[in-house]
C-alpha cells in the first residue's frame, strides 16, 4: 500500500490544502473548534482540537486503512474532487504532533528547542497584593468544635504586613532572578501602577498587565498562627476580569506560556490559544482546582507540554478526571508533582524520574516556593536541560523562597545559585543555565 505524503495546513490555507489533496496528498487541515462538547453523526462527543484530512477517494481510503479509520467515516466533498475524513479530540492532538512536531503545543523536539531556547516565557495568572497578619497563638484553643455551627470569631494580631503577590509576578520574578526574558498577561487594578513599575525595573515585559479602571488589584488576607494554620479570605477583583485579555494583548512573542490560576475564563481563553498558536503551555490550576469540572481540567490537560501540581492537586485531578497517571500523559507531554520536603517527580512517556530537595537552610514560610519551582523548570527545560537537571534548577529556585517570609522577597545572582547547586547536588550548575 503506498503510503501518501501528509501535510499540514493552518485554518486559513484552506485552498492551498485543497490542491495538495487533488495533486494526490495528504492535506491535515485545521478546522474550527466551534463543534467543541457537541455530539457528532457518530455519537461521539467532539472536543479539540478539530481537523479535516482531505485527500482523493483511493488516496484517503489508503490513509483510513493505515491508521485505523473506519472507511464510513470518509465523507464527499460538495462540488469537489476530494473527500474528508472529520478527526477530533485526542486523536487529532496525535495527528497534528506527526505533521507539524516542532509546533505541536505538547511534544517539544530539540530542533524546537534550540529555537525557544532564549526565548520569553509569558507568566499568567494573579497579579496581587498579599496582607499578611500573625496571630500570636493558636487557632485551636479558640475553635469550640460543637460549637462551629454558630462560629463568630476575631482575633487581635501582631503583626501586618502587605507584600506584593500573585502567581503570574512570581513566575515572572523567579525567571528574572534566572536570568530568562519573561512577560507578563494578567489584569490588574489602577492601584497596581507602582507594582508594574517596580516589576519593569526588574526587565520584566510588562505590555500584557492592563490596569483596570474602577477595579481593584486582586487581593489575599491571610492569618496564620503560631503553629502555621492559616484562614485566607481573597477577592479577585480585577483578576476576575482575565478573560478579556489574551496572547494579541501584549507585545512578547512567547516561546512558552505558563497558565496559572486565574480567572476560569481567562485560563480556558489562554489554553484555547496556546493549542491554536502551536505554543507550549504549562497548565497548573493550583487553587482554581476546586472550581473546575472534569471536562474544565481534561480541556486544560489536552496538548499541555506540563501539567503541574502537589501531591494533593495531582490526586484530586486524577479523581475528578477519572483518569491514572497513565491517562494523564494521554492529554500532556509531561506531569510533574511536587512532593515539598521529598523533592518531585517528573513522569513522561519515557518513564519516571524522581527529583531531589534541595534543602532550604532555614524554613521560614513556603508560600511561593512551587510558583518559584514552575519558573526554574521551564527555563531549564527551554535551554535545553534533561528533565533530571532541569528539576533539580527547579527545586534549588524553589528552597530560596521557603527561607523567606513573602514571595518574591528573595534575591540571588547567577553566581550564588551556581555555588548553592554544586553543595545541594555534588555537581556543577548546567552551563546552558549558567550562561544566562
Amino acid at each position: 500500500m503506498e503510503r501518501r505524503p501528509e501535510r499540514y495546513f493552518g485554518r486559513r490555507e484552506v485552498r492551498q490544502a485543497i490542491a495538495w489533496a487533488e495533486a494526490g496528498g495528504i492535506a491535515v487541515h485545521r478546522n474550527f473548534d466551534h463543534y467543541h462538547g457537541t455530539p457528532s453523526a457518530r455519537g461521539f462527543v467532539m472536543t479539540r482540537p478539530f481537523l479535516h484530512v482531505i485527500g482523493l477517494r483511493p488516496a484517503l481510503e489508503d490513509w483510513a486503512h493505515a491508521n485505523g479509520v473506519p472507511l464510513e467515516a470518509i465523507q464527499p466533498e460538495k462540488r469537489r474532487r476530494v473527500a474528508h475524513i472529520d478527526v477530533f479530540g485526542d486523536y487529532a492532538l496525535r495527528l497534528l504532533a506527526r505533521v507539524q512536531p516542532d509546533s505541536s503545543p505538547s511534544r517539544l523536539t530539540s530542533s524546537s528547542m534550540e529555537k525557544r531556547a532564549g526565548g520569553t516565557v509569558l507568566a499568567t495568572g494573579s497579579v496581587a497584593f498579599d496582607y499578611i497578619l500573625t496571630f500570636n497563638g493558636s487557632f485551636r484553643d479558640h475553635i469550640m468544635p460543637d460549637q462551629v455551627h454558630i462560629l463568630n470569631l476575631s482575633f487581635l494580631v501582631d503583626r501586618f504586613e502587605r507584600r506584593r503577590g500573585g502567581v503570574a509576578a512570581n513566575y515572572a520574578y523567579n525567571l528574572a532572578l534566572l536570568g530568562h526574558p519573561s512577560a507578563i498577561l494578567a489584569t490588574a487594578g489602577a492601584d497596581a501602577g507602582p507594582y508594574r513599575e517596580w516589576l519593569e525595573g526588574l526587565g520584566i515585559e510588562c505590555s500584557g498587565l492592563k490596569l483596570l479602571e474602577g477595579e481593584t488589584t486582586a487581593t489575599g488576607f491571610t492569618t496564620t498562627d503560631l503553629d502555621d494554620n492559616q484562614i485566607t479570605g481573597y477577592y479577585g477583583g480585577a483578576m476576575n476580569r482575565a478573560g478579556e485579555v489574551g496572547l494579541a494583548d501584549t507585545d512578547a512573542t512567547p516561546a512558552a506560556v505558563i497558565v496559572g490560576p486565574n480567572g476560569p475564563a481567562g485560563m480556558a481563553r489562554l489554553v484555547r490559544e496556546c493549542r491554536d498558536a502551536g505554543i507550549p503551555f504549562v497548565f497548573d490550576p493550583a487553587h482554581q482546582l476546586p472550581h473546575m469540572t472534569k471536562e474544565d481540567l481534561e480541556e486544560g490537560c489536552r496538548g499541555a507540554w506540563i501539567l503541574i501540581g502537589n501531591d494533593y492537586e495531582l490526586e484530586l485531578i486524577r479523581q475528578r478526571t477519572g483518569r491514572s497517571d497513565a491517562g494523564l500523559l494521554e492529554l500532556a507531554s509531561t506531569v510533574v508533582t511536587t512532593l515539598g520536603r521529598e523533592g518531585s517527580r517528573i513522569e513522561t512517556e519515557k518513564g519516571r524520574i524522581e527529583i531531589p530537595p534541595a534543602r532550604p537552610r532555614q524554613e521560614v514560610d513556603p508560600t511561593g516556593a512551587g510558583d518559584a519551582y514552575r519558573s526554574g523548570l521551564v527555563a531549564g527545560l527551554l535551554r535545553g536541560l534533561e528533565p533530571a537537571e532541569a528539576g533539580r534548577v527547579a527545586s534549588l529556585a524553589a528552597s530560596y523562597v521557603v527561607e523567606q517570609a513573602g514571595t518574591i522577597e528573595h534575591r540571588y545572582t547567577l553566581a550564588e545559585f551556581a555555588e548553592r547547586y554544586r553543595s545541594a547536588f555534588g555537581a556543577a550548575l548546567p552551563e546552558a543555565l549558567a550562561a544566562s
